[in-house]
């Protein structure tokens, strides 16, 4: 019950499908690295209404299985989540959106090589800023200015990094891929330390 950390991807097929329905007795969980297991179809369900008890969640990594339905599950229940990581998730689309903006506390997400459109990306990445707010004494007020500090996304092109570099400049740490252009603009990001490019052609893709 004082476990805080639960790293599934390392476990053996049993021993996850096991500790994928029994969750509940680790009320205390922060950080879970999970994956999914033989079969998983069978067990999803109550996984999902374990996930669900998770109310001291702050970091949730589920990278290539994860799902909207998930993520859903996520933004209703874990309102203390600050990381989300999920890349390579062909099965989070755009109808995530909507929940990820539930998580309000979010510091680092990571949605490269998912299923979520350009439009969507774009859309989330406004919508985040939007909702973003700064504490003033008593008060919570609208800033714009997101919170996020770490960020790995696909499909950027100037009009993305032209919103990352207007609503997000607290980020210390990005991760890019399917780049189409000019990097040189990010030389304005005040905090930025790490800079990771995963994909993109620099001879034919307009990079710079």
């Amino acid at each position: 019950p004082y476990t805080t950390y639960l790293d599934l991807s390392k476990q053996p097929q049993v021993t996850r499908k096991m500790l994928c329905q029994h969750l509940n007795e680790m009320p205390n969980l922060e950080v879970l690295s999970a994956r999914t297991c033989e079969e998983w179809e069978s067990i999803k369900i109550t996984f999902l209404k374990e996930l669900a008890a998770m109310k001291r969640l702050i970091s949730f990594n589920m990278e290539i299985d994860c799902t909207d339905e998930i993520i859903e599950t996520l933004g209703r229940n874990c309102q203390m989540l600050k990381c989300l990581i999920v890349n390579g998730a062909v099965r989070v689309t755009d109808r995530c959106i909507f929940s990820i903006l539930k998580l309000q506390q979010l510091e680092q997400l990571e949605l490269s090589a998912t299923s979520l459109t350009e439009k969507g990306f774009i859309s989330l990445l406004n919508e985040l800023a939007k909702n973003a707010t700064v504490k003033i004494g008593e008060k919570s007020e609208k800033s714009k200015i997101s919170q996020m500090k770490s960020l790995g996304c696909d499909l950027i092109r100037s009009t993305t990094l032209a919103i990352l570099l207007n609503h997000y400049l607290n980020l210390t740490h990005l991760r890019l891929s399917s780049l189409h252009c000019d990097l040189s603009q990010l030389k304005e990001s005040e905090h930025l330390q790490h800079l990771r490019l995963t994909g993109g052609n620099f001879l034919t893709d307009n990079v710079k």
